[in-house]
């Protein structure tokens, strides 16, 4: 991450490290890959070891606290710059909630590591990495259908030119399947820098009643429909065509 990007997120808190602001930020770090999240930690801990330094030496070892270093990089670029040149000139107010900054890009990282429950099914050299996130016991069927359809789509040609439409490389779709509404997520089809991702909540009530030995059919055809509902999502949000057909037993239906 360059200095320019991350005085332009720091930008997004509008002078001030709160509760609300740093709650935005993290939301917009999260739309970012791993490694750019990371570094921007990294900046925000060195912009303010660079700022105590800074007060130290100008005002004779005296420290300045981690409340009001972080007070100074959160006012952003100009003021950050203006109190390198003059560090007696830092605000004495001490705002606790300015200390926020310093979980940003740990929170999300968070958001962008898999739910503990995850799993990610086949298909993740290709264009395809569909992974189920879940809150309740999913049938067999259901968890293996759901692979095989992975496998079968990511080297389809109908389904790669289908994405090739969305200019990008991979798609990766969450299909977060819950019973409680405490495990429902913002749902999102967000653009990354080298893939895109979706993340989708299905209702993992309905399958309860798929799980018992019989079942295998019904679970099989519920893991098509979520499916789908997942690429359809993508593609209202992608503006790309009609979907094609999904796969059947590894073939395509005709």
């Amino acid at each position: 991450m360059h200095q320019d990007q991350f005085w332009q997120l720091m930008g997004e808190l509008d002078g001030e490290a709160d509760e609300e602001t740093v709650h935005h930020l993290t939301e917009l770090l999260a739309e970012e890959d791993e490694e750019d999240v990371a570094a921007f930690g990294e900046l925000v801990r060195a912009h303010i070891a660079q700022i105590q330094s800074s007060y130290a030496e100008e005002l004779g070892g005296t420290p300045l606290t981690d409340t009001r270093a972080c007070g100074v990089v959160a006012a952003g670029k100009a003021s950050f710059d203006a109190a390198l040149v003059n560090p007696a000139g830092i605000p004495t107010h001490e705002d606790t909630e300015a200390l926020l900054l310093l979980t940003a890009a740990d929170d999300a990282l968070e958001m962008l590591a898999p739910h503990p429950g995850a799993r990610a099914e086949a298909g993740q050299d290709g264009w395809l990495t569909l992974s189920l996130a879940f809150d309740c016991g999913l049938p067999f069927s259901y968890q293996s259908t759901i692979g095989a359809l992975n496998e079968s789509m990511a080297v389809s040609l109908d389904w790669k030119k289908w994405w090739a439409k969305a200019d990008s490389p991979q798609l990766h779709v969450v299909m977060n399947v819950v019973a409680s509404p405490l495990g429902l997520v913002p749902e999102h089809v967000r653009r990354k820098r080298r893939q895109i991702v979706a993340q989708i909540n299905l209702d993992g009530e309905r399958l309860r009643s798929l799980c018992p030995p019989g079942r295998a059919s019904a679970a099989d055809q519920r893991a098509r429909e979520d499916v789908r509902t997942c690429l359809s999502a993508v593609r209202e949000a992608l503006d790309l065509g009609d979907l094609p057909e999904l796969p059947m037993g590894g073939r395509k239906v005709e």
